[in-house]
């Protein structure tokens, strides 16, 4: 698809342009499979300093490539461009009572031209100044014995596994897992289990067989549900779905040891990092995850990597045609690069391939 010229004046301009993150292999959930995201990328140019944002669009989260461009069109620019960051985080949230992962672009964005015009790092605007290594957990989506054997060897240098579960052959994929490998492993069911007995059932057998933590095993919504289950198994369970934005941390509270907090749901840098501090607060787990974005959204995040209990931002290493460089790993550690702003760039060639105009 074309690029969308969303606003031009003078030596400012903003534009979208839709793009398909295609998967290694077919991602298989416990409610959906699909062989790719929508992102929107969104690119803005003021002077001579060009920064991009990510909008990455998973089913679930309602949103579209035509809702999220046209959210876009829907804001002034004018003003969000003239704006501190906290006016305009203010502006766009007020916009709209969903879209994010729009909202989460335009902060991305707005964050690398605001850090790379004082020549700081996105860690240094937040003072992060934790010299902790960080490693990222290696995702599975729900395989065959002979599919996760593969994967296997394709995240070889990865240090913790995380499995996608929700399927009726989940102790038989652990069962093969433990055969196969012995590295630390996390299970994502992606609220696959129905009803409560199956998911504290299914604790128990994780638990026997040493999984790290358990993530948002029922419907987002059954917060009493899932209290009842934490009360019978004595092993951390992380609210997924079930925690978006802020305000929904009071709920998880009650219900859940931690939380994956994202950028595509939280609406962006800002309010990832208002999430983290109130986590702590709060007594939870944090694990920094994201929505398989690109290295554009995974880099933005990983900033914050060492303020995290567990990190899950192996998006770049999951999918095959990442237009953009930034984060890197080292045997599963996660590697910033050193560039001002958010450190993330176009692939070199993309920003002048008339396919995809970066």
């Amino acid at each position: 698809m074309d690029e969308t010229i969303l606003f031009q004046a003078g030596n400012l301009k903003v534009s979208a342009i839709p793009y398909q993150l295609n998967f290694k292999f077919p991602f298989k959930l416990a409610l959906s499979t699909r062989s790719y995201t929508d992102i929107v990328i969104l690119k803005v140019q003021s002077g001579k300093i060009t920064v991009y944002g990510e909008a990455a669009l998973p089913p679930y989260l309602g949103a579209s490539v035509q809702s999220t461009i046209d959210f876009y069109k829907s804001l002034d620019w004018n003003l969000i461009l003239d704006f501190s960051l906290q006016e305009s985080r203010e502006m766009i949230d007020l916009a709209s009572t969903a879209d994010n992962a729009a909202k989460a672009s335009i902060s991305i964005a707005l964050h690398d031209l605001h850090c790379q015009r004082e020549d700081i790092t996105l860690g240094d605007l937040y003072e992060i100044k934790s010299e902790k290594t960080s490693y990222s957990t290696y995702t599975i989506g729900i395989s065959t014995e002979k599919e996760l054997r593969r994967k296997l060897e394709e995240g070889k240098d990865f240090k913790i596994i995380k499995l996608k579960l929700g399927s009726d052959d989940d102790k038989d994929l652990i069962k093969a897992y433990k055969k196969h490998c012995q590295k630390p492993f996390c299970v994502d069911i992606n609220q696959g289990y129905k009803p409560r007995d199956k998911a504290a059932e299914m604790g128990e057998f994780l638990l026997k067989n040493g999984v790290l933590f358990i993530e948002q095993p029922l419907p987002a919504e059954q917060f009493e549900e899932m209290a009842w289950v934490r009360e019978r198994v004595d092993i951390p369970f992380i609210a997924d779905e079930s925690v978006k934005r802020l305000s929904d941390l009071r709920y998880a509270a009650e219900a859940f040891d931690g939380v994956n907090i994202k950028l595509m749901k939280s609406t962006g840098i800002a309010e990832t990092y208002e999430m983290i501090a109130q986590s702590r607060k709060l007594n939870l787990k944090i694990v920094l995850g994201a929505m398989a974005e690109s290295s554009l959204g995974n880099t933005a995040a990983a900033h914050f990597a060492s303020l995290a209990d567990w990190v899950d931002l192996d998006g770049p290493m999951l999918t095959s045609n990442d237009p953009f460089e930034g984060i890197i790993y080292s045997h599963g550690a996660i590697v910033l690069p050193s560039r001002a702003g958010v450190g993330a760039i176009p692939v070199k060639g993309m920003e002048t391939d008339s396919k995809f105009i970066l």
